[in-house]
C-alpha cells in the first residue's frame, strides 16, 4: 500500500484497529508536512520525514508515526502544540 492510498482512501479495508492505525500515521504524516517548509532543521525533518512516508508505503504503521513524530520535532520541536498533539 502506498501513502497516497492512506490519505485518500483506498485501501483502508482492514481490522478496526488498522484502520484507526492507520489514520493516526496518515494524521501525524499530514501535520509533520504542514511544518516542513518553515522547519528548524530542516534537513533533519527532511530525511526523517522520507523514512515515514517510504514506512508508510510498506505499511509499517508504528515506524511510519515514529519518524513523521521526529520530523515534526525537528520542524517545529518538542514544546510545540502541534508536537504534543501528535505525540499524545
Amino acid at each position: 500500500m502506498r501513502h497516497h492510498d492512506v490519505f485518500f482512501g483506498h485501501g483502508l479495508h482492514g481490522a478496526a484497529r488498522n484502520l484507526r492505525d492507520k489514520m493516526n500515521a496518515a494524521q501525524t504524516l499530514t501535520l509533520a508536512r504542514k511544518h516542513l517548509a518553515t522547519a528548524i532543521q530542516e534537513s533533519s525533518a527532511r530525511f526523517c520525514m522520507t523514512g515515514a512516508v517510504r514506512a508508510l508505503d510498506d505499511g509499517a504503521l508504528d515506524s511510519a508515526k515514529m519518524w513523521a513524530l521526529k520530523s515534526l520535532g525537528y520542524s517545529v520541536g518538542v514544546f510545540h502544540a502541534d508536537y504534543k498533539r501528535a505525540a499524545a
